[in-house]
This record gives structure tokens, sequence and C-alpha cells, in this order.
């Protein structure tokens, strides 16, 4: 139902630009088909919308969980294997200074190994030679 007032021109323009300034300020009014539907098919929407957020969240928090004990196994992975470059380390200069020892025996029992050149217990670049009467590094 009109009711027509009658304002005089100066005011009505005033209106229209308080009015439109008022529009701009508020939210835009809803037209969505969901205006038209019952209430509680929008309340259903909404709660079926925030279910799926809610699927989605746990999924992804539980992909973080798998995520990070996929990194805590991978960490004692490559800690177990620093420990076994350690142990393989320390297993090879043990075998170097084996091979020293043996070229020292070598030398007690008289034999004589001349002019040895190489890595031998952790020295690099030995010279070694082992004659029957004892042992020198020409270096």
């Amino acid at each position: 139902m009109d009711i027509d007032v009658d304002i005089p021109a100066e005011d009505r323009r005033r209106l229209k630009i308080g009015m439109t300034a008022n529009r701009l300020e508020m939210d835009p009014p809803l037209s969505t088909p969901q205006d038209k539907l019952p209430m509680t098919t929008v309340l259903s929407n909404i709660i079926e919308h925030h279910g799926h957020k809610n699927q989605r969240l746990a999924s992804l928090e539980q992909d973080l969980a798998h995520a990070k004990l996929e990194e805590e196994k991978l960490r004692a992975t490559i800690e177990a294997l620093g420990k076994e470059k350690s142990e393989m380390n320390a297993k090879v200069a043990l075998m170097e200074r084996k091979d020293l020892y043996d070229l020292l025996e070598a030398k007690m029992e008289g034999f004589q190994i001349a002019n040895h050149q190489g890595t031998i217990g952790g020295f690099e670049n030995l010279n070694l030679t082992i004659t029957k009467k004892g042992w020198r590094s020409p270096c």
C-alpha cells in the first residue's frame, strides 16, 4: 500500500542522496533462491555445509598426523643410518690399522716389503719400506 506524501523537491533530493548512502553502507539485500526455501531447509543446508568443512578438516588433521608419523620414522632411519655409518667408519679405520699391524708383523718375521704407498691406518700418502733390518718411512 503506497501513501502519497507531498515532499518539496529539495527535500526529495536530500532524501534520495541519504537513501543511496544508506543503501551503500548496508549489506546487499538477499535475493538468493534460499530466501524462498523453508527455514528448516536453509538450516539443514548450513549444517550440511559445515559438516563437509568439518569432515575436510578432520581429514586434513589425519593427514597431518600421518605426515608427522612418517617424518619421525624418517628421522629415526636417518639417525640409524648415521650410527651405522659411524660404525662402518670405525671398522674401516680398524681394518686400516690392522693392515699397518700386519705390515709391522711382516717386518718382525723377517719379510721384506718394499715401497708400499697409499693410505694405511688413517695415514694418507704413507710411503713405507720394510726390510729385514727394520722399517722406515722415507718422508
